[in-house]
């Protein structure tokens, strides 16, 4: 399919997006790779790709070294792609999907081992993140005059409602 396993390109790539864009919100939409010959492989063992879990756990320690490290704005990662799917360029040939899918037998789901660690990862190698310090910013613009509204609001409904007790005691 002519797709090339770089991991370190990847964080190469997003630091150069940080770099020649100001250090924009990047999400990673589409990020995954075919085990070569997989359409070929017998179910059983088409089940175990250890090629595209490599692939996953390279990728993403470069992500989060990305994030950490280099503080890289990423905000959200998508792995390409859940299920094996129909490919534009290669029809149902080239399988991508953590979950192998039996064209032959009513779409039949399989769990690979890619799921399993993709699923394993996200529970146990990344924790959340604080936010950067101008999103906590921009919390405070939102929040700082909602408050003083509210405030205001309550002293005026107050201020109100003793006067109105008042005049009813005159």
């Amino acid at each position: 399919t002519g797709l090339y396993v770089v991991p370190w390109g990847f964080r190469k790539l997003l630091n150069w997006i940080k770099v020649n864009y100001n250090n924009p919100i990047i999400i990673v939409t589409e990020n995954g790779v075919s085990v070569p010959k997989e359409s070929s492989i017998p179910l059983p063992e088409v089940l175990h790709d250890s090629f595209r879990v490599s692939y996953y756990s390279n990728y993403l320690n470069e992500l989060y070294n990305a994030i950490t490290e280099d503080e890289v704005n990423i905000r959200g990662y998508f792995a390409w792609s859940l299920l094996d799917n129909f490919e534009w360029g290669d029809g149902y040939t080239v399988r991508f999907g953590l979950h192998y899918v039996d064209y032959e037998n009513n779409l039949t789901r399989y769990v690979k081992d890619s799921a399993l660690f993709y699923s394993q990862y996200i529970d146990s190698a990344l924790t959340p993140l604080p936010p950067p310090i101008h999103s906590l910013w921009k919390l405070a613009f939102c929040v700082i005059p909602f408050l003083l509204l509210l405030i205001v609001l309550v002293y005026i409904f107050d201020k109100k409602s003793k006067n109105n007790r008042y005049k009813a005691l005159v």
